[in-house]
């Protein structure tokens, strides 16, 4: 581990590695906007003379222009939906899926956003009231190519973000105090799309997590 200046110039370099790989195979100059090295990032608490391997890595950045909005453009007021789980939980039979609806994520990461919650405190009582009731969480994300595996979590940089995501609501509702062995949680990544993604709204149906019965 060097200095901080050869640090930076040795991330640079990494940096400047793949953009001349991503010109060369085609992409346009035009659609790479920055090529950074951040050097070394501190850790407090951690100690290793050989560094902190995750930061040894190149991030690629994805973004998405976004659309022109008018000015005289008002959005629409916020309406939440009542959360139906018990509903839609005892109109199943074993092995059939309902997808949990109004959970959402924050992008790249596994973290369900605030106005989720409520989605999974009212599972959270439908679990309570159905003390026989055996769930398994399955956790789907889109967009990404075939023969990879999974979507990578920005949280922890593992290719594993449809694990992770399922995981996160299992961990909800164990600390809440469901028992674990009435859960499961598993990742699927793409390879069960419910639509061929062609437009964005297509990508949101098969990014989801649905909840499996496993009574």
């Amino acid at each position: 581990m060097g200095g901080e200046r050869s640090n930076t110039q040795l991330s640079a370099g990494r940096a400047k590695e793949v953009e001349d790989y991503l010109l060369k195979s085609g992409f346009s100059p035009a659609s790479i906007t920055m090529v950074i090295g951040k050097g070394r990032i501190d850790h407090p608490g951690y100690k290793s003379n050989g560094g902190y391997a995750p930061d040894r890595r190149v991030a690629v950045v994805w973004t998405v222009p976004a659309k022109e909005v008018p000015r005289d453009y008002k959005p629409a007021p916020i309406v939440y939906s009542a959360p139906t789980v018990t509903a839609d939980l005892n109109t199943l039979k074993p092995d059939e899926t309902m997808v949990l609806k109004n959970i959402y994520f924050y992008p790249t990461r596994h973290e369900v956003r605030p106005e989720s919650l409520p989605v999974l405190d009212r599972l959270f009582t439908t679990l309570e009231e159905n003390l026989t009731l055996r769930i398994g969480i399955e956790g789907h994300v889109c967009c990404i190519s075939s023969n990879v595996a999974d979507a990578l979590d920005m949280d922890n940089n593992e290719l594993a973000l449809s694990v992770n995501r399922a995981k996160f609501i299992y961990n909800y509702l164990v600390q809440k105090g469901v028992d674990p062995s009435r859960l499961t949680y598993k990742g699927f990544g793409a390879t069960r799309p419910l639509v061929k993604e062609v437009t964005e709204e297509d990508a949101d149906k098969n990014r989801r997590v649905e909840i499996r019965i496993l009574r």
